[in-house]
């Protein structure tokens, strides 16, 4: 029977982000949100390792309250409960105060074998939440699991495949862990209809404060970040030429050559 906690994040849907210049902050308001992608498929593997070894799956988020709508979608696809880490206090922290306030949260929901996060967020893609989570709570940790071969809580051991430059290798670590995982992983499950009933009843998805956490807010929140965005750019895309040749292929390979030494790639 394992425990297992899948961290997400409700982020803003890429092909809408917009950024605040003064405050230079992701604009979240009248924007649409998405739960990350990649948390989508560690919610599926926390689901597909509670069928095969049974436990519970446990969700956990930091954000402002909108994020509620994204544990609703992971109770929907199975999730035993949900927990929404929402306060002030918390805005505005860095990867560092994240990680340091999902660790509270997370000793404050003990007795957890398995905690799964995706490999980066598409609103930082710093890949940094994770790892920190877990240096934090002074576990081990494995990143990049392309899949999960056993856990054996009897032995508190897993071991895992993961990607690395020129290839993948398999890790055994010591449970409790923390992994992180990509797209490619799985494919996520939808929504029934008896999740949606299940994650509108009481107690099913908490909200919890800072205090209710144990989290020191001078360790988080913009007093606890020792980074700071110093400038933000728009990059506008260079306008496309959109041409086109048609012909013979040797032709055709000929003129890209020439095209493509006209722009400066070779």
């Amino acid at each position: 029977m394992l425990n297992i906690i899948v961290l997400i994040k409700w982020v803003p849907r890429v092909d809408q982000m917009k950024f605040d210049p003064e405050k230079k902050t992701l604009v979240r308001i009248g924007v649409e949100s998405q739960i990350n992608p990649p948390d989508m498929n560690g919610i599926e593997l926390g689901l597909q390792l509670k069928e095969k070894y049974g436990g519970k799956v446990t969700v956990l988020t930091m954000g402002p309250p909108p994020a509620r709508e994204g544990l609703e979608i992971a109770v929907g696809m199975g999730a035993d409960e949900a927990i929404l880490l929402t306060d002030r206090a918390l805005a505005g922290s860095d990867t560092l105060a994240t990680s340091y306030a999902l660790s509270k949260a997370i000793e404050k929901i003990g007795n957890y074998d398995l905690i799964i996060a995706g490999e980066e967020t598409t609103d930082s893609s710093t890949g940094q939440v994770g790892p920190g989570v877990a240096t934090f709570l002074n576990i081990s940790q494995v990143t990049y699991v392309d899949e999960v071969i056993e856990v054996n809580k009897d032995k508190g051991l897993g071991r895992f495949k993961r990607s690395v430059d020129d290839g993948f290798e398999i890790v055994e670590a010591e449970l409790p862990a923390l992994i992180t995982v990509g797209v490619g992983i799985n494919t996520p499950r939808g929504v029934t209809l008896k999740g949606k009933l299940r994650a509108k009843r009481e107690g099913v998805i908490k909200t919890w404060d800072a205090d209710a956490a144990g989290i020191n807010k001078d360790c988080a929140g913009f007093a606890g970040s020792p980074t700071a965005v110093a400038k933000v750019e728009t990059v506008e895309p260079p306008p496309r030429r959109h041409e086109v040749f048609k012909g013979d292929p040797k032709e055709a390979a000929k003129w890209l050559v020439e095209k493509m030494k006209e722009i400066g790639i070779i």
